[in-house]
């Protein structure tokens, strides 16, 4: 299959059309079918959870599995169709019969999005639905549909794929599309959906699309997304521990010519925490260090060991507290360059 797509394709090529194609959402998926087979599904169902889980996927699925044509789907974006007019023209609908099928099935995405007046409209219908409708309703935002709409349905929550799940998922998909992915290459790309199917699949199209060859490397992934190596941020916190400006100035400018200096920062705080858990908690040496390359290994080792006047845990929380600031100015690399200064000139007095 050619993997000239869009960024959007990838994820809509690769929608899973039955529970068995499902990844991650096995306690969802586990009632759904036990309703279905006994014939004790709800006629209202709301699906809560992060954007890119599956949950409008999952609601086609559902939609299938009790005999609805696409025809008698009918999927409505509250995000855009939320007024009183538009769900009352709804409630004129859900009298009609179904065209096909025996079940008419309406999947409103994003429902928080509706007005109050709709709600309320919408509500009526919930509680004395015609025989030949369901319900399934979809929200990212849980806490702002209201508790009466919520009490009418049967609600379940989608929760976040863990990063191999997710991960072994881009693999899969990569070569479908003729690509060879490595795990590394896998990881670093389901991190950048940060727990979204959607997400990670367009993490992934990018790299397709960018890549010539069959097989995806971390090195050219990174570079794609100018991300900075993690030895940078080895090499940055060496350099404030030994007291090396004119080093870490250097490494600085490098990274702001190549990489995304807020993506760099993130791994220097990332980096400052595993250092303090490892000396703090000797007994996570395997789990922590076996997340970096060996050739950083015995270096983060080595500033867990020493170095405790300059990387502890006031210096991280000064790295927190200045976050934002560095994510927010439009001056970055000044704004991290600064805090190197002061990091190196005050030491353990941050």
């Amino acid at each position: 299959m050619s993997s000239a797509h869009t960024s959007s394709t990838l994820y809509r090529t690769y929608r899973p059309s039955s529970f068995a194609e499902i990844k991650g959402q096995k306690h969802i998926v586990d009632i759904l079918e036990r309703s279905i087979g006994s014939g004790t599904l709800p006629h209202a169902l709301l699906f809560a959870g992060s954007r890119g889980l599956g949950k409008t996927s999952i609601a086609r699925i559902v939609a299938h599995e009790i005999g609805t044509s696409d025809m008698d789907i009918i999927e409505i974006d509250a995000a855009s169709t939320r007024g009183i007019d538009d769900i009352r023209a709804l409630k004129e609908e859900v009298n009609v019969l179904p065209r096909e099928s025996s079940k008419k099935v309406y999947i409103i995405d994003e429902v928080h999005m509706l007005t109050r007046e709709a709600f309320n409209a919408l509500l009526k219908t919930l509680e004395e639905p015609p025989r030949h409708i369901m319900f399934i309703l979809a929200t990212t935002e849980l806490h702002k549909v209201p508790d009466t709409i919520v009490s009418r349905c049967q609600v379940h929550h989608f929760s976040r794929p863990e990063t191999n799940i997710l991960a072994e998922h881009l693999v899969e998909i990569a070569k479908k599309e003729g690509k060879t992915l490595d795990l590394e290459s896998a990881v670093f790309l389901a991190e950048k959906g940060n727990g979204s199917y959607r997400d990670a699949l367009g993490a992934l199209q990018k790299a397709l699309d960018s890549e010539q060859n069959n097989t995806l490397t971390i090195d050219e992934i990174r570079k794609l997304f100018q991300t900075p190596s993690i030895d940078s941020g080895v090499e940055l916190l060496e350099s404030i521990a030994q007291k090396e400006v004119s080093k870490g100035f250097l490494i600085l400018s490098n990274i702001a010519s190549s990489s995304d200096i807020v993506a760099f920062f993130g791994i220097v705080i990332s980096l400052t925490r595993d250092i303090l858990f490892l000396r703090s908690d000797p007994t996570q040496k395997d789990s922590l260090v076996s997340k970096y390359p060996k050739h950083l290994s015995e270096r983060i080792q080595s500033l867990a060991s020493s170095h405790k006047e300059a990387i502890h845990s006031h210096f991280l929380l000064f790295l927190l507290e200045h976050g934002k600031l560095v994510r927010t100015s439009p001056q970055p690399l000044i704004v991290l360059e600064t805090l190197f200064l002061a990091s190196v000139e005050k030491g353990s007095a941050i």
